[in-house]
This record gives structure tokens, sequence and C-alpha cells, in this order.
């Protein structure tokens, strides 16, 4: 067994997820900003503040979060707007995706769709230099999962 899924944070990690086997669906509870759990990991770049998207229950915590990438953000703004009040109380489906950071390939958390979408939704995102064609789902009844 991993040992970084045997014991759980405030934030949910792709190891997490990943050994899950199955995308998760959350409700947002609240959206925060912060230091980046990464910060001073890279001493070339400065600490980098992060939106933090938390939810209901996971696992068994009262709150937990995951440190939200401009990908997830831009997911999130494409299916609920830019007010990131109007993302409360809506549910996301997350999920362990295998992605390069931080110089090597490891599960990444990303954000796939929402039950509170009605048909998919289409978007770009850049990664690198490269622009990504993302397609945001909806994702089943709107029942919590986890």
């Amino acid at each position: 067994m991993n040992i970084d899924t045997m014991i759980y944070g405030e934030l949910v990690t792709g190891d997490e997820l990943e050994s899950l086997g199955e995308p998760v669906t959350v409700k947002v509870k609240k959206i925060t900003t912060g230091l980046s759990k990464y910060a001073g990991l890279d001493k070339r770049k400065p600490a980098e503040e992060k939106v933090f998207i938390w939810f209901d229950w996971f696992r068994g915590k009262k709150e937990r979060a995951i440190e939200s990438c401009k990908k997830t953000n831009r997911c999130m703004r494409a299916m609920f707007g830019k007010e990131t009040d109007g993302w409360i109380g809506k549910s996301i489906t997350i999920v362990a995706v295998q992605e390069e950071a931080f110089g090597r390939m490891q599960p990444c958390v990303r954000v796939i769709g929402s039950p509170d979408i009605t048909e998919p939704i289409q978007l770009g995102a850049r990664v690198g230099l490269e622009l990504r064609r993302l397609t945001m789902q909806p994702t089943g009844k709107g029942e919590v999962k986890c």
C-alpha cells in the first residue's frame, strides 16, 4: 500500500483518488485562497497563491479540499461562471489522471464534469505551449458518491 494514501490530510491528492479507482462526486462547500502546498519547493519560482475548492465530506473527514490549478479553474468557470460564489452548492466529479507535473509523471486531480450540467461543455486549456480541448461531462443524477 502506498503511504501517501494511508494518511489523509486536508487536501485530496492524486494518489488518494487513484487508489479509489473511480471518479468521485463531491458538493462544493466553499472557495478559499492561500499559498500552494508546493510553495518553496522550486527556489526559482516565487510562492503562488492558489484557489482551494472545499467540499462537504470525503472519506470520513468533515471538510477536504483540492488545490485548484489553472486548468481546474478554467473547467469550473466553464461550468458555473466566473463568480466563485456561484460554485457553492454545486457538485463536481473529480478523478486522478496521470500527467507530467514537477518533472515527472504522477496522478493529478482533475475535474471531469458535474451532475449539475445538462450537456457537455467544451473549452480550451493551455498546457505549456500546447492548447488542449477539454470537455466537461454531465456526470449522473446529482448524487454525492463519497
